[in-house]
């Protein structure tokens, strides 16, 4: 078993403090700030625990060598998006419910389809867990001074810097996620665009790679569970109160706005 130093209950009651009373802070303090992913995952565990909300999403973070290298990992990150943080598209969303102004990244969100308690039920066919797949648009914003987080451990604790997710209307999951395009609009022109091939290659990867994580920390994922699978859109400045407009070729367009 890896070695925890870190006070991992203590350093999660903090990040719950700290989205209760919308403060940030530098860096988590000595003696509750991770100097390994593994106790950033420990600390984590413990916000999800203690924070009293439900699981919106599992999101993936950190699917692009870019994002990687900007946290000195390797490879993805899991976190989850708390369900009072979960917004349907067509929302306004108060501003004061972010600690910053929130970045917004342009996702696929994967719902799956059976309860998964067990490694193996994973080596099955991607496609064939999902039943529903949604345009998404993710909303970032740590709890700490910086918008993005902290030394990469503290944000991976932090949910990865997760502030929200806005979910459009689910449709039947497409066979290919990887070749659709993703643009991102407000009234001042087109914020940013990518396809599904920036999430790993293809986003069904980061759906499996979060459900994979969620079973080795020894949960079970009901099924229902949405992932929204990391940026094709990279990070962008959200307009605050103007309507973002997120457009999926063939599966949809989401708008809301940040007021």
């Amino acid at each position: 078993m890896p070695v925890i130093s870190v006070d991992a209950p203590h350093a999660g009651a903090l990040l719950v403090e700290l989205r209760d009373t919308m403060r940030t802070i530098p860096e988590l303090p000595d003696g509750l700030r991770p100097g390994t992913f593994e106790e950033a995952y420990a600390i984590q565990d413990e916000l999800r625990r203690q924070g009293g909300w439900g699981t919106g999403a599992l999101k993936v973070g950190c699917t692009s060598e870019f994002a990687q290298q900007a946290l000195g990992i390797d490879s993805p990150v899991v976190g989850a998006v708390a369900d009072t943080m979960t917004f349907a598209a067509g929302s306004t969303i108060d501003r004061s419910l972010f600690h910053h102004d929130p970045l917004l990244e342009g996702e696929f969100a994967v719902r799956l389809a059976v309860d998964i308690e067990d490694a193996a039920q994973l080596d099955a066919d991607a496609r064939s867990l999902a039943d529903a797949v949604a345009p998404s648009v993710e909303l970032i914003s740590s709890r700490f001074d910086g918008v993005l987080g902290a030394s990469g451990p503290s944000t991976v604790a932090d949910n990865v810097a997760n502030g929200g997710l806005v979910l459009a209307e689910p449709v039947e999951p497409p066979a290919d996620l990887a070749s659709l395009g993703v643009t991102l609009t407000s009234a001042d022109g087109e914020i940013a665009a990518g396809t599904g091939a920036a999430v790993l290659g293809d986003p069904y990867r980061a759906f499996v790679f979060a459900l994979r994580h969620e079973v080795a920390r020894g949960r079970a994922i009901p099924a229902g569970t949405w992932v929204t699978t990391g940026t094709c859109t990279g990070i962008s400045p959200c307009p605050v109160g103007a309507e973002v407009t997120a457009t999926y070729d063939t599966l949809g367009v989401l708008s809301f706005t940040v007021s």
